[in-house]
């Protein structure tokens, strides 16, 4: 009888799992269409020559190789890495604090998650014309202030030193309330057994911050890195508002070439040429953070 109960149970089991299949097939195939067909799609046309109206013709890896060669593709590579490096380091650090100090909040504690996760759910476009406005020299509130202070104002946008800068302060300030949540969600599920009896051992805040906390928040760190790099090298909205890729280039990070060189240019094979290799780049980045992660 007990194994006719075990083999109900299989058949039963087995008839779920088809249903369970057939629930999500919606899902796969819109991850299909919208996802998967599309990476698919460029890697193929990465090797032809394209302009949007007419047909491709196949060219081989010709449009890898004059991407190697091409100094602008390099210069837009730059731009990236180094809005990359400004904002990444900050931007964890900062959601980092934020989260353990929200999570030791308890009175307003929700007012505090809603109010730095705010930025976040705001249109770009919009927080881009708002800063833009607030950087003007003459008008702008930065400009303003400097001047109340008895200094000059700074020419954020139209200078080749200031303007990244200048741009990846906007991307700290969008974002640290995105990461703040998933920090938090991190810090919720680490027991609160664990650190109960670290502190009942004597362990100091700071020691079970680097030693209990921080080690628990590997995945959650991960996960953060890797976001954070794949949106902040996928940067183009705010630049084709705030900057347009100006002053002299100074702005044109590697999306925004890339969409110049299709939409603009009409040279579409080798924009997603240079996609593909940004593909590669952001998974080699990634796997990267995952190996350095999970050293002991």
């Amino acid at each position: 009888m007990g194994k006719g109960v075990r083999k109900r149970k299989y058949i039963l089991g087995d008839r779920y799992s088809k249903y369970g299949v057939l629930m999500i097939l919606p899902a796969l195939i819109v991850l299909f269409i919208f996802r998967l067909y599309p990476i698919i799609s460029a890697i193929q046309t990465s090797f032809f020559s394209w302009n949007l109206i007419g047909s491709k013709n196949f060219v081989g890896i010709s449009n890898f190789l004059r991407l190697f060669s091409d100094r602008h593709f390099y210069q837009a590579f730059g731009v990236s890495l180094y809005y990359a490096v400004l904002t990444i380091p900050a931007v964890i650090i900062i959601s980092l604090v934020l989260a353990v100090l929200v999570d030791r909040v308890v009175f307003l504690r929700g007012f505090f998650r809603a109010a730095y996760f705010a930025p976040f759910i705001l249109c770009l476009a919009v927080v881009s014309i708002i800063w833009k406005a607030m950087y003007h020299p003459g008008i702008g509130l930065l400009g303003m202030s400097l001047r109340a202070l008895g200094r000059e104002p700074l020419h954020i946008l139209t200078s080749d030193r200031l303007v990244v800068p200048g741009l990846a302060l906007i991307g700290i300030w969008r974002y640290i309330g995105f990461y703040m949540i998933i920090f938090l969600a991190g810090l919720q599920i680490i027991p609160s057994s664990t650190l109960e009896a670290a502190r009942m051992d004597g362990a100091s805040s700071r020691q079970i911050f680097f030693k209990i906390t921080l080690p628990l928040l590997k995945p959650t760190l991960f996960m953060v890195l890797v976001l954070a790099t794949i949106r902040n090298f996928q940067i183009f909205s705010m630049i084709f508002v705030i900057t347009k890729g100006g002053p002299a280039d100074a702005s044109r990070t590697i999306v925004y070439y890339i969409w110049e060189k299709g939409f603009n240019e009409l040279e579409m094979g080798y924009a997603l040429s240079m996609t593909v290799v940004l593909l590669v780049i952001l998974l080699v980045t990634s796997r990267t953070y995952q190996l350095f992660l999970e050293r002991d």
